[in-house]
């Protein structure tokens, strides 16, 4: 069954793989690409279930199985656990070593980073490093619009990936993502380098949706969001609403904005999510956006 599941995965992003080839990092950088060219992000289902009371609040399931249904059988967009999940199946599965690490969400400019409001936040986020030939890469498919497109060596400085520039920031195991935007560092995310188990995983997933610290892609806003490696230059596109009387979409590629819109109706929303995201947005949403 899980072999089967693989061979899916790979026609569902449109690559042929050679079961002797060299599970190197040429490969690791080719399957990154094209599931991030492939799979759309979006926390709707977070933000729906985070409007109801806590007990009665549907977790959905991250098996193997049930994201196979839902990502590839049914074509769904998904959140970060649901995507790099997916990921670390297919890369365990094909031969690559590989563990997880849970992140705190940060996203603000590193000279404002308040370390006790990091860390009052639940880590809703989930980062894999993988090692290959002694050296471990970070790999993130599931960060909204800023999924890495692709590996970065784990190692504290700078590192270039095509026309954008990360920063990795470590003391004492205790690591954070930063890229530049303009002339400023902005801090994606916080993460320990720790191994957590696929268990550990299902159960922040289950937090994610019930506990009562600040989640802010489950209490502050709807984003969908997709990330396209295009030849040489990185493409961004992301729809945002912090359930204010207005939408914005923006795509960004080669850090400059090339689109940008402003949406102030529940109809123009779903249109755009349909034609650009290629995902439904479900009519429940309407009672929380756009109001007066």
């Amino acid at each position: 069954m899980h072999s089967e599941m693989v061979a899916g995965y790979f026609n569902h992003i449109g690559l042929k793989l050679n079961e002797n080839c060299a599970k190197d990092i040429t490969l690791l950088k080719h399957i990154v690409a094209r599931h991030i060219n492939r799979f759309t992000y979006q926390n709707t289902e977070i933000y729906i279930e985070g409007k109801k009371s806590v007990e009665n609040r549907t977790v959905p399931k991250i098996d193997i199985s049930s994201l196979y249904n839902a990502l590839i059988i049914n074509q769904s967009s998904g959140y970060c656990l649901q995507l790099n999940e997916l990921l670390s199946f297919v890369l365990e599965q094909i031969g690559f070593n590989l563990f997880r690490c849970i992140a705190r969400e940060i996203n603000q400019l590193s000279t404002l980073i308040n370390e006790d409001e990091i860390h009052a936040t639940h880590p809703a986020h989930e980062i894999l490093v993988v090692d290959i030939d002694d050296s471990q890469y970070l790999v993130d498919v599931g960060f909204g619009h800023g999924s890495l497109v692709q590996p970065i060596r784990l190692r504290a400085g700078e590192h270039q990936i095509h026309d954008e520039l990360y920063r990795l920031v470590n003391n004492q195991n205790n690591w954070r993502l930063d890229v530049k935007v303009s002339e400023n560092w902005r801090s994606l995310y916080h993460f320990d380098y720790h191994d957590t188990k696929h268990f550990d995983i299902d159960h922040h997933n289950d937090a994610l949706f019930k506990t009562d610290q600040a989640v802010p892609i489950r209490d502050n806003y709807l984003l969908l969001g997709y990330t396209k490696l295009l030849s040489e230059a990185t493409e961004r596109g992301y729809l945002i609403c912090n359930n204010r009387e207005s939408a914005f979409f923006r795509v960004i590629k080669s850090n400059k904005v090339v689109e940008k819109k402003v949406i102030n109706d529940f109809d123009a929303l779903s249109k755009l999510a349909s034609n650009v995201f290629h995902t439904t947005l479900p009519n429940q949403l309407s009672q929380f956006l756009f109001r007066k």
